[in-house]
This record gives structure tokens, C-alpha cells and sequence, in this order.
């Protein structure tokens, strides 16, 4: 079976050389690699189809994100839905290192990036959990100001004796809801530039 060509835009990125003097000479070198993978996809079948897939999943995932920010809101679900294109690439991935574990062994440094691969993916996958906690309790503390809401509108409608019982359902309910603590909380934090330090640190490897 024949290789489907990668259809990514090399072609920006070559009239990016281009502008800007002498500052076009530092993306040489990754201008190459690009080239060069892309000439690798075209002459390995199995690896034009593993970039294809994690080109397709990884739009996916960018599509969720570009939709949550549009509304200003990112769903439980569609955080579900970019984990799960996650590990689904993961899996990919490790398949691929399976295949390859005898030429991973063999060499130190490959070795050592697969092992920080790994790595990352763990700490990637504690900063989703943790982001997902934080989304619940975003969730509830919503819940609230809308029963904070319901009530307000009930007691307008009421007659009550004396100012006192006015809205005290409302005020129970903001009282409740002043009490709860931020939803994003340290640990969310913490993870976070975890994960930003050790991928900044992946990619001076390579």
C-alpha cells in the first residue's frame, strides 16, 4: 500500500527564512529536520499513516480547545474528549517505541528522551485530572449562584411581614457560595509548571 503525502505547509516556513535578515539563519536547522521528516514520510508507509493519525487527532483537540474559548467555557465533556485523543496518541506512540525497542536500547540518549516521553505523559495526564477537579467545583460553585438566582426571583415575588425575612433564602445561598474556596486551586498551579518546566526541558534535548 502506498504512502498518502503530508500535506503540512513546509512552503510557510521556507518564505519565513526568507524574511528578516540575518534571524532567518537560526531556523536552518529546524527547517531542515521538517524537510527531512517530511521526505521520511513519503518514503516509510507505516510512518505517513502514524503522522496522518496524529495530525488528525491533534486538530481534533485543537478544534475542542478553539470551540471552548470561543463560548469562554471549556465542558467536562470536551475535556473528556482531548484526554481521550491523548492517550489515544500515547498508545500510538508506544506502539511505535515497542517496535522500535531493540535500536531504543541501544542507544543512550534515545533512550533517556524515550524515558522523559513517558514521564511527561504521566505528568500531563496528573495535570488533566487535577484540571478536571478544578472544572467540578467551577461547575458547583455555578450551581449555586443559579439557586442563588431562583430564590432571589421567588422571594421578589413574595410578600413578606417585616424586611428582615426579605430574601433570606438569597442570602444564605450567597453566604454559601462566599464560603467556597477558588476552584483553580495550588495544586492546579504546581502541575501545571511541572509539566512546562519538563517539556521545555524534553525539547532542549532534542
Amino acid at each position: 500500500m502506498g504512502a498518502q503525502h503530508s500535506t503540512r505547509p513546509h512552503n510557510l516556513a521556507v518564505a519565513d527564512v526568507g524574511v528578516g535578515g540575518g534571524d532567518g539563519h537560526a531556523h536552518l536547522p529546524c527547517l531542515a529536520e521538517l524537510m527531512s521528516y517530511e521526505e521520511a514520510c513519503r518514503l516509510d508507509p507505516e510512518l505517513e499513516t502514524f503522522d496522518s493519525m496524529l495530525q488528525q487527532r491533534t486538530g481534533r483537540s485543537i478544534s475542542t480547545l478553539i470551540g471552548g474559548v470561543q463560548v469562554r467555557s471549556l465542558s467536562l465533556d470536551s475535556l473528556r474528549e482531548i484526554i481521550g485523543c491523548l492517550l489515544k496518541m500515547y498508545q500510538e506512540v508506544v506502539k511505535v517505541i515497542l517496535d522500535c525497542k531493540r535500536d531504543v536500547w541501544k542507544n543512550t540518549e534515545l533512550f533517556d528522551l524515550v524515558e522523559d516521553y513517558f514521564q511527561n505523559n504521566l505528568q500531563t495526564l496528573d495535570v488533566c485530572t487535577t484540571l478536571e477537579k478544578c472544572l467540578t467545583k467551577a461547575r458547583d460553585n455555578r450551581l449555586i449562584l443559579q439557586v442563588v438566582l431562583q430564590h432571589f426571583a421567588e422571594e421578589e415575588e413574595e410578600d413578606h411581614k417585616g424586611d428582615n425575612a426579605r430574601n433570606s433564602r438569597t442570602l444564605t445561598e450567597l453566604r454559601r457560595f462566599k464560603a467556597t474556596d477558588d476552584p483553580f486551586t495550588e495544586e492546579f498551579f504546581k502541575a501545571f509548571l511541572s509539566i512546562h518546566h519538563h517539556q521545555l526541558h524534553m525539547l532542549n534535548k532534542m
